[in-house]
């Protein structure tokens, strides 16, 4: 006759083995304390449990003891555990992903559910149909990013149209673990291609949009994909910044507040001096304002026609205006009319680009010092001295004739004319001399 395993043969067996309490008889898989020793060192000898012992008011106790080691421990449990809440509130804050097996009522339950998500972000895959219409759904999403990024990918389509979506996928990016968690392979491949090619970023998933190590990447390599960034992001000082200085023309796609930020529009301009018309219209009222004009127009003279009109009433204007003509003759046009009469800011201009002649206010062209200003135009551009010719005003004149002459060296023309022009009337001289502009002779 076979010997009967004894209580402390059976303790001694599941104790070094949980699982085999299949193979003990059933008064050992109803006892209580022979299955709590199984199932504390192996959660699955729950499913060798005895049912007399599942009816034992301490049952719930081996459940929970289970649950420290698996959560399918929970799988076990009676329906009526599984419906349970004060049980399953226990249950979730030990392993949140045992949720899994509660029943559709505590999966539906909020308090349930959030304490599930804050233990394990990854339990929101588990969260009831009903629960995911509340007004409170987005808060549990969020506790449950926050906890494990990955949990973003159980995030339903009509969540994403959310307001707080944008939060929730950022909360996701600084979880536990990350969006990297649930997707590294996309998440390494989308970096990789965004490192080598900012703009395409656009083609990247809306997640990935939202994802700062991604765009901060995609902006230092292009800073024009600033424009498929999150409006979250659009909005972040330091990817801003990044995207304005590698294209001071990204300032187009920041957000208005950063758009209104003198930093990040002294830093686009500085890199593009036409990223002044991007800028937000409060800027305008800043005190730096001045100084940004000035950074734009040294880096391009023409983003003096960004400038707003109240700025020729700064102290700091005609400076302005002179750094513009200086770096780009033709920004003269945009002037006031003070400064388009002022004969160091015009000599300047017509110096750099001698076609800014053009732009000459009409009281300097009475003064004494306009003649100088012309030569150096034509100096600047022989070119000029057709539409000088074609200025009714100047036509006839024969010191400007002269100083037309003189400027391009056609010193025979000089000798052979200064003391006919005297006597040659207007007309016939300024013809001549028409003739020998059209084939200039040194």
């Amino acid at each position: 006759m076979e010997k009967k395993m004894t209580f402390e043969e059976a303790l001694q067996s599941v104790q070094e083995k949980g699982y085999s309490l299949k193979d003990l008889d059933p008064e050992f898989q109803n006892n209580f304390d022979i299955v709590m020793a199984a199932v504390q060192q192996n959660g699955l000898a729950l499913v060798s449990v005895g049912e007399d012992l599942k009816k034992d008011p301490r049952y719930p106790e081996i459940i929970l003891a289970g649950i420290t080691k698996h959560r399918i421990a929970f799988y076990y449990a009676t329906d009526k555990l599984k419906n349970d809440k004060e049980f399953v509130l226990k249950v979730v804050q030990q392993n949140g992903r045992a949720l899994e097996y509660a029943s559709e009522t505590r999966k539906n339950d909020k308090d349930i559910v959030m304490a599930a998500v804050q233990q394990d972000g990854l339990a929101l895959e588990y969260v009831g149909e009903d629960l995911k219409k509340d007004p409170y759904y987005p808060e549990i999403v969020l506790a449950a990013v926050k906890q494990n990024g990955g949990a973003l990918q159980y995030v339903g389509e009509d969540l994403k149209k959310d307001p707080r979506y944008p939060e929730i996928v950022m909360a996701a990016t600084k979880g536990t673990n990350g969006i990297k968690k649930y997707d590294i392979d996309l998440y390494d491949i989308s970096l990789q291609d965004v490192q080598i090619n900012g703009l395409k970023l656009r083609s990247l998933t809306h997640d990935l949009q939202y994802v700062p190590e991604i765009v901060m990447a995609a902006v230092q390599q292009n800073g024009l994909a600033l424009e498929f960034a999150s409006e979250t992001l659009q909005n972040d000082k330091d990817i801003v910044m990044a995207a304005v200085q590698q294209n001071g023309l990204a300032l187009e796609f920041a957000s208005k507040d950063r758009q209104n930020d003198p930093d990040i529009v002294m830093a686009a301009v500085k890199q593009n001096g036409w990223a002044l018309i991007c800028a937000g219209k409060e800027i305008e009222n800043d005190p730096r304002y001045p100084e940004i004009v000035l950074a734009a127009v040294k880096q391009n003279g023409g983003a003096l026609i960004c400038a707003g009109k109240e700025i020729e009433n700064d102290p700091l204007y005609p400076d302005i205006v002179m750094a513009a003509v200086q770096q780009n003759g033709l920004a003269l046009e945009h002037a006031s009319k003070d400064r388009q009469n002022d004969p160091d800011i015009v000599m300047a201009a017509v110096k750099q680009n001698g076609w800014a002649l053009k732009y000459v206010g009409e009281d300097l062209k009475k003064d004494p010092y306009y003649p100088e200003i012309v030569m150096a135009a034509v100096k600047q551009n022989g070119n000029v001295r057709n539409f000088l010719i074609s200025d009714g005003k100047l036509k006839g004149d024969i010191d400007y004739i002269l100083t037309l002459v003189s400027s391009r060296n056609f010193k025979n023309v000089i000798e052979n004319l200064t003391g006919n022009l005297q006597v040659l009337p207007v007309e016939q001289a300024m013809g001549f001399l028409l003739e020998e502009l059209g084939n200039p002779r040194e």
